[in-house]
């Protein structure tokens, strides 16, 4: 039991086939809905030794999985996780071995839980990060997933800027697990398909190398370009331009609270 609750683990993205969904295999050779422990960025380790020394251990899953809601793949998150040995090929939740409460810190291990008998007296050790929720001070984007730091201590709103590509303009989604495209989408903005179809044919005329029409139509592109960043620039400008001291606040140690800034 601890005083302070555990930051949990969580699971990669994967490296085949976009990010880790029940509908897209992690890896070539691995089932959908699974990903062997290995592959798990754990947070907690739970180990011990039997009589002859030999040490086993069992690693949390981060208490969040992914299951089908229609045809939208949905984490659904938990504040217990499940514990498995770092050398299983399968994190099923039938094949759990134990699990962890993150908010009292009790640990429950299975029967089978170790791959191994722990030898009477031997203890049992519990590696964990405790933490203080908190207002968070930092962000960090990795295999498109979002980790705030410190741990939110309440519900905030949190916006990011991001690039869309034309697809995404478009309405073209598909896949396996996703809605098909939608033939009556539209632009977020209706007058891009102006500089879309204007870029098209830019593209095609450079591919057949047909230099004078896309000498001709090439100002044409740049108007539509310039239209839509001028409508940006006009969305920017009641915004506060960012400096340094933008995140100030009274806080006297406003950078994650380390006198060093970072």
């Amino acid at each position: 039991m601890y005083d302070l609750p555990i930051i949990p683990g969580w699971k990669p993205n994967s490296t085949y086939g976009g990010a880790y969904t029940p509908s897209v295999a992690y890896a070539p050779g691995v089932p959908s809905t699974d990903i062997p422990a290995s592959v798990i960025n754990y947070n907690v380790l739970i180990s011990g030794q039997d009589a002859n020394g030999t040490s086993f251990s069992l690693i949390d899953d981060g208490g969040s999985s992914t299951i089908m809601v229609g045809t939208f793949p949905t984490s659904v998150h938990s504040n217990v996780g499940l514990l498995f040995d770092p050398n299983d090929q399968s994190t099923l939740p039938s094949l759990a071995r134990g699990n962890i409460n993150y908010i009292t810190g009790q640990v429950n291990i299975f029967a089978s839980g170790f791959n191994g008998a722990i030898a009477s007296g031997n203890p049992i050790n519990v590696q964990s990060i405790p933490y203080v929720a908190n207002r968070p001070r930092s962000v960090c984007f990795y295999q498109d997933q979002i980790l705030l730091y410190p741990i939110p201590d309440q519900a905030y709103t949190v916006s990011f800027e991001a690039f869309q590509y034309p697809t995404a303009f478009l309405g073209q989604v598909g896949g396996t697990g996703y809605p098909a495209a939608d033939p009556n989408s539209y632009p977020q903005l209706q007058e891009l398909w102006q500089l879309l179809a204007y870029g098209a044919a830019d593209k095609i005329f450079i591919d057949a190398g047909d230099i004078d029409n896309m000498t001709k139509y090439r100002p044409l592109l740049e108007e539509q370009l310039k239209l839509c960043q001028r409508r940006t620039i006009v969305q920017y400008t009641s915004d506060r331009v960012a400096t340094i001291y933008s995140d100030v606040g009274g806080n006297q140690f406003p950078w994650g609270n380390q006198f060093s800034g970072f």
